[in-house]
């Protein structure tokens, strides 16, 4: 299931770790032969505002809310009609919650707080990996302030098997020198560890100098422990610990097991373009060629789900063709409709959605993101942001609750 994502708060890791989705509009100049998207209408409405979100029991999402004593955003949980501020440091900057899952009455998270360690005193400070049960927190990682080197870890994933609970994520120990106000610009990753914790205690799974690794995803079957993630540019599966590089991948971001299959989502690059990608017992099974990325996949029987989103083109002012993401659940490799904003008639105006976790439930499907609405082509300045869940492809509102979703989970 789910893994993580890009977070609407930018701090300096952003520059150097791999990502398992693009979060932010993307415009690029293409050449001005490219094909254009056709199958979405170009009209009004300028505004895409799905009703509000019908709050259903059994349906938990994770993110991040204003509010609490976080000025960036802080954790949340929104679980039936409650949303639940997790409990976060009083000096912390920010705070995200990146996975959820739910065993029996017990609600865990996985994120991070940032704990308002901050070298150059600018009001960012650095994520403390943090895994949170029934809103209360427990920190992976302690505060490094050395001199000349600081850590940042982040949890990414979170699973409960025979009552322990597993954990994934990375630590990075980056260098920064002269802590002044501009420190993220100048950092430089030293060491960067894939992680996993067991029950609170650490378990490294790659350790790589001067390059990023991380694991985003895991899932554990009959006590085997799968981790999905990355080392470098290059796709790894881990299981108890031994590593899988997997086929011409970049990036896994999510691991789902059935019995004896593994199912690994990820992303994998070519041609100066990035492909989502499911590989199963480690072999690719299809590459969903018109897609931008994979974050994450579900598994029912033979059916095979995955979250992203795919590229679309149109012609705009600012260059000849602007590119957009398109938020998609794909079903065996085939588009599973999801309704999402259509292009403006405008040619300075641009919609961009983007879909981060996927859930299926009985005969229901469940899908949280965002939709983006840019007034300039090339600029989020005067555009609006719209979190989203879809069920069954029909969307609805989070705002005012969870205004970035990243995960959910479904218990009926």
């Amino acid at each position: 299931m789910k893994t993580k994502s890009k977070f609407l708060i930018c701090l300096m890791l952003v520059c150097f770790m791999a990502v398992t989705c693009t979060d932010d509009l993307s415009v690029a100049r293409a050449d001005a032969d490219a094909p254009i998207d056709d199958e979405l209408p170009i009209e009004p409405p300028k505004l895409w505002n799905p009703d509000p979100w019908d709050f259903e029991e059994g349906v938990y999402i994770a993110g991040y809310s204003a509010g609490g004593v976080a000025p960036g955003g802080v954790a949340s949980v929104l679980g039936g009609s409650a949303l639940q501020h997790l409990a976060t440091s009083e000096e912390a900057w920010a705070s995200n919650a990146i996975d959820v899952f739910v065993s029996g009455n017990d609600v865990y998270v996985a994120g991070w707080d940032d704990r308002g360690w901050d070298p150059g005193d600018i009001g960012h400070g650095v994520a403390c990996a943090t895994v949170w049960k029934n809103g209360e927190a427990q920190y992976l990682t302690e505060l490094d302030d050395e001199e000349e080197y600081l850590v940042d870890s982040r949890a990414n994933a979170v699973f409960v098997w025979n009552d322990d609970v597993y954990v994934a994520g990375s630590q990075t120990k980056v260098g920064y020198g002269d802590p002044g106000p501009f420190w993220y610009y100048n950092a430089i990753i030293v060491e960067s560890k894939a992680m996993v914790w067991k029950n609170g205690e650490p378990q490294t799974l790659s350790a790589l100098e001067g390059k990023s690794a991380g694991a985003n995803s895991v899932f554990v079957s009959d006590g085997d422990v799968y981790v999905a993630g990355f080392e470098g540019s290059n796709a790894i599966l881990w299981k108890n610990g031994t590593r899988q590089m997997l086929f011409a991948g970049t990036n896994a971001t999510s691991v789902f097991v059935v019995g004896t299959d593994v199912y690994v989502a990820g992303i994998t690059a070519g041609s100066g373009s990035t492909s989502a990608v499911v590989w199963k017992n480690g072999v690719p099974q299809y590459t969903i060629s018109d897609s931008n990325y994979a974050s994450s996949v579900f598994v029912v029987g033979a059916d095979v789900y995955v979250a992203g989103s795919r590229l679309g083109f149109k012609h705009c002012d600012r260059y000849p063709i602007c590119s957009f993401n398109i938020a998609m659940v794909w079903k065996n490799g085939e588009s599973y409709p999801l309704s999402v904003p259509q292009q403006p008639q405008d040619l300075n105006e641009i919609a961009s959605s983007n879909c981060y976790s996927v859930f299926v439930s009985g005969d229901d499907v469940y899908a949280v993101g965002m939709s983006s609405f840019d007034y300039n082509s090339g600029s989020t300045a005067g555009g609006s942001e719209i979190p989203v869940i879809w069920k069954n492809g029909t969307p609805q509102r989070l705002s005012g609750l969870v205004e970035w979703p990243s995960a959910l989970f479904v218990r009926k």
